[in-house]
């Protein structure tokens, strides 16, 4: 159980995924458990998008992982870091008249 908690993905999910059902097969976990074994293990973009996905189940955890696994190697971009933004200036503050600048309707009575 140990080994298997302690498994991260170092190469592709391909050779993550049979590392993991290697150690899964001797252990007989139930899916859930194993399931969020698998996606806390994975590197961090990956397992960032996949927990996007919310997967049910092991097999298609498998699949999106490898799908997106392909997509962030072609766009060459991870996640976005969270809870760090670069800092914005305040050039000027926006001014709000009071009285507006409307033109009135005349008064009947006049």
């Amino acid at each position: 159980m140990r080994e298997m908690v302690n498994l991260k993905q170092q190469g592709t999910v391909e050779q993550f995924q049979d590392l993991f059902v290697g150690l899964l097969n001797q252990l007989h976990l139930p899916e859930s458990y194993a399931l969020s074994i698998f996606i806390g293990n994975l590197k961090v973009e990956i397992g960032y998008y996949l927990d996007l996905f919310a997967p049910a189940m092991l097999m298609e955890a498998f699949q999106l992982a490898r799908k997106i696994e392909v997509l962030i190697s072609h766009s060459g971009k991870g996640p976005p870091t969270v809870g760090v933004s670069s800092p914005r200036t305040v050039t000027s503050t926006p001014s709000i008249s009071r009285h507006s600048s409307f033109p009135t309707k005349p008064d009947a009575s006049s």
